[in-house]
């Protein structure tokens, strides 16, 4: 999936299997319409580099080996 960066959530953080996790939601848009999509860990920390090494314009993202599950709405991706 290649689709613009529309839009972030707040930063989280909570325990997950004992450890404190970090997760933001990023919305995802193309000609089709709009999708969620959850990131946990380090890749939250990798978008927050990506985005502050960003001058202009909205960011392309490209999803590959993503988990579908259902979250918070009827599905939302994550990976």
């Amino acid at each position: 999936v290649i689709d613009v960066m529309t839009g972030t959530s707040a930063e989280r953080e909570y325990v997950r299997d004992v450890k404190l996790t970090k997760m933001v939601i990023v919305e995802l848009t193309d000609h089709s319409g709009k999708f969620e999509c959850a990131l946990f860990g380090d890749y939250v920390d990798e978008l927050n580099k990506k985005i502050g090494k960003s001058s202009s314009g909205l960011p392309i993202v490209v999803v590959q080996f993503a988990k579908v599950k259902f979250f918070r709405e009827p599905v939302a991706h994550f990976f």
